[in-house]
């Protein structure tokens, strides 16, 4: 299999992008509206919190001594952990949007640069893998496909997030690469059906195959978050009082979240061509149950009769 150029990642990104674009809206509003609007009603909770607030006050007062943080932190802690939790399952729960969008990558990709083609050199044709050629489904029908692969991706996700954070303890270069690799690992996790360690390492292995792909990964990230940032300090200028501003509020953060993860989605493709062109380098072959595996080929032995 031939190495993509980010030229031909780039238009093909652009075609899927283009042919599917009410399929990713639909994925994008029925991923991100919820986590939006749990995100936003847990904020507004949080900041009507006097502990809380204090917190905040005393952690951005300059003059605030240790002891002062640490105390505030303890009356706030019965609210904050909570919230974390909270966000930390928002956060998982995110990840169905790129690992959908890599599913529908992969079923689309098949027809444009992405196909698999394979010379028979006795009969000299050109014949593409058994499974790879499939119906590309709805944006409803690959959200609940990712739903069911949730454990599997959270898992890797967090295991990933715990040894990125003992690396960024040593060093912060390898504890950035492995973030790196945490946030992939839903990618590989929704193509391949591996997890745990076995995922990490994979995604790993497949960084190596093409590393442009945590080039494309980051550039997008920081691209959502520039589009999240002006579209918060556009909607910003809206005013916001009593019942109808809390209301306000949730929909100005749903509706931000839905905008820069179209943004997000473009990205998402780019970096499901990198990682399914990586895994067709290592010889990974979509199979009967749906999922990309390695399959190890025998060579034939010209002395043996």
């Amino acid at each position: 299999m031939r190495r993509l150029s980010f030229g031909g990642v780039f238009r093909e990104s652009a075609r899927i992008f283009r042919l599917h674009f009410k399929k990713i809206i639909i994925m994008i509003l029925l991923v991100m509206v919820p986590a939006g609007i749990v995100t936003a009603v847990s904020e507004l909770f949080l900041l009507k919190n006097e502990s809380v607030n204090l917190f905040l006050e005393v952690f951005s007062n300059n003059k605030s001594t240790q002891d002062e943080i640490y105390e505030a932190f303890y009356n706030a802690a019965s609210s904050l952990v909570p919230f974390l939790l909270l966000m930390l399952v928002v956060a998982i729960l995110s990840m169905l949007l790129p690992a959908a969008i890599a599913r529908l990558t992969l079923d689309e990709g098949r027809r444009g640069i992405l196909a698999r083609y394979e010379t028979d050199e006795a009969m000299n044709v050109v014949h593409s893998d058994d499974f790879d050629h499939v119906e590309v489904l709805s944006g409803t029908t690959y959200v609940m496909n990712a739903i069911k692969m949730l454990p599997r991706i959270a898992i890797c996700a967090i295991i990933g997030t715990l040894i990125a954070s003992l690396g960024f303890l040593i060093m912060f270069i390898p504890g950035m690469i492995i973030a790196v690799v945490a946030g992939l690992s839903c990618y590989f996790v929704s193509l391949t059906g591996l997890t745990f360690f076995k995922g990490l390492l994979g995604t790993g292995g497949a960084l190596l195959k093409r590393p442009l792909m945590m080039i494309v990964y980051l550039i997008s990230g920081a691209a959502t978050l520039m589009t999240t940032f002006l579209f918060g300090f556009a909607f910003s200028f809206i005013p916001l009082n009593g019942t109808a501003g809390i209301a306000g509020s949730v929909a100005i953060t749903t509706v931000t979240l839905c905008l820069s993860s179209v943004v997000s989605a473009f990205g998402s493709i780019a970096v499901s061509c990198y990682m399914i062109n990586a895994l067709d380098i290592s010889g990974y072959e979509r199979t009967e149950s749906g999922f990309m595996e390695k399959i190890i080929r025998q060579r034939e032995n010209p002395f043996q009769q």
